[in-house]
């Protein structure tokens, strides 16, 4: 994992100064941020619950997150990141994927594809912990069902739009509580809490 500089890891934008740079989507990340830090969790609540509160025990970490205003994994998801270190009382810094290629260079899925969000979290002086990249294995499983042998990026415009009601539909029913579940127990395991 990418060993980050102080210096570097600084040269990140805050929630605020990434909205106030982002062009699209505004809302939908705002929509995130400002729900309950619990909300989400349908099933797992509980779980949830116990991971945060060992995680707020734990030595401060540092987490860097890499996103774009376009891509729905990111805007489903930040909000409860940041909210998160805001509550664990530790620090995050966001950059952008478009215009830091020097940064998603270090994040490669399987070292070649630019998948973004990037969750890495780090020790509090930024020793490596681990990372994520890209949508979690259910939401890709889902994708390809729902897509069958289609690509995104082909589909007419209004297939588009259903597309993207039914993944927001999905990371409200499960999506967003398994993402979040599975990088709150690697965080938990990297800490050996």
């Amino acid at each position: 994992m990418y060993r980050i500089s102080s210096s570097d890891f600084k040269k990140g934008y805050s929630f605020e100064e990434y909205l106030n740079n982002t062009a699209i989507n505004k809302d939908v990340f705002k929509k995130y941020y400002n729900r309950n830090l619990l909300a989400g969790f349908n099933k797992e609540k509980e779980k949830a619950e116990q991971l945060i509160e060992l995680l707020k025990q734990g030595p401060g970490c540092k987490m860097l997150a890499i996103v774009e205003d376009w891509c729905p994994d990111a805007y489903f998801t930040l909000g409860f990141w940041v909210r998160l270190v805001e509550y664990l009382e530790w620090e995050i810094q966001i950059f952008k994927r478009d215009s830091g290629p020097d940064m998603i260079a270090h994040f490669l899925k399987d070292g070649k594809a630019k998948s973004i969000p990037v969750y890495a979290f780090y020790t509090g002086n930024l020793e490596p912990l681990f990372w994520f990249s890209g949508r979690h294995t259910a939401g890709v499983q889902w994708k390809k069902e729902r897509l069958q042998e289609k690509d995104y990026d082909d589909l007419p415009p209004r297939e588009k739009v259903l597309f993207r009601r039914a993944l927001a539909a999905y990371y409200e029913e499960s999506l967003f509580e398994a993402t979040a579940i599975d990088l709150l127990e690697k965080l938990k395991n990297s800490l050996n809490l």
